[in-house]
């Protein structure tokens, strides 16, 4: 029995020390705050949040819209994986200004449905999920604008929600649709059936960051060919941690950026994503 709890005190120890050398050196407040919160499992964030209709109304009226997830707070963690996005200073500094920004011209979408929960309701729903947006909510809590009315980030990933608050937005727009390869083949013909899509930018699905000049030259090239207003044209952006720097990078324009995330796979299906909702 002795050496049992040997075992377990010395994994401990050696996990927390992983983690402070993992963290502490690059952000010793949050890993401080991440600390003490994870020996609280009532801990849970408040968030203000935007409700269906006014989300619609703020979109229509021009509003671009930029998503975070645990992706985006690992980004800005300094971490990243090899599958998705690797760490990227580019990327990380353009989601601080996204934080940062005070603007009316933007909706900032966060994990309500995760971030709000404390430890034993999110392991009701998946036994991983306490340990997934814990650093989510310790971020939230250091650095987001709490005065701040949020949108909920997976909104678009249910196609009855998508339909109703993001269409009404794309009627005679013309829309500047950048993605992965296999959503635009999956949804390229009833877009177009429904939409005006000045052009598809096809980017990568993996460290799609990496390629973001690439995208804004094709962008900028059809801007500079098109004559339509720029307030008249949505780039609707479903394509990784991309999305974030377009967001950025058009936000000072007259030009809307939606990111609406892998959202875009669900527009015109019955599913969703199961994990998520």
């Amino acid at each position: 029995m002795i050496n049992k709890y040997y075992l377990l005190i010395s994994i401990f120890l050696y996990k927390s020390y992983k983690f402070l050398q993992r963290f502490f050196l690059k952000n010793p407040l949050y890993t401080t705050v991440f600390a003490v919160l994870y020996c609280i499992p009532l801990f849970r964030v408040k968030v203000s949040l935007l409700n269906e209709q006014d989300l619609c109304r703020q979109l229509m009226n021009g509003s671009s819209f930029v998503r975070f997830g645990d992706g985006e707070i690992g980004i800005l963690l300094h971490e990243g994986s090899e599958d998705f996005q690797e760490y990227d200073k580019k990327l990380n500094a353009s989601l601080k200004k996204l934080i940062e920004y005070r603007g009316s011209n933007l909706i900032v979408g966060v994990p309500t449905r995760f971030i709000t929960l404390n430890k034993k309701e999110l392991e009701t729903k998946r036994t991983l999920l306490s340990r997934v947006w814990l650093p989510f909510k310790v971020y939230f809590l250091l650095y987001f604008n709490k005065k701040r009315k949020y949108a909920d980030a997976h909104i678009f990933y249910q196609s009855k929600k998508a339909q109703q608050v993001l269409f009404p937005v794309f009627k005679n727009k013309t829309l500047l649709f950048v993605t992965d390869k296999q959503t635009k083949k999956d949804i390229e013909s009833k877009m177009r059936s429904l939409f005006f899509v000045g052009i598809w930018v096809v980017g990568s699905s993996v460290n799609a960051a990496l390629y973001c000049d690439e995208i804004t030259r094709s962008i900028d090239e059809y801007l500079e060919k098109c004559s339509v207003p720029l307030s008249d044209i949505i780039i609707v952006t479903s394509n990784g941690m991309a999305s974030k720097i377009l967001v950025d990078y058009y936000l000072h324009t007259k030009l809307q950026v939606i990111d609406v995330g892998a959202g875009a796979h669900y527009f015109f299906t019955e599913e969703a994503l199961d994990m998520l909702l």
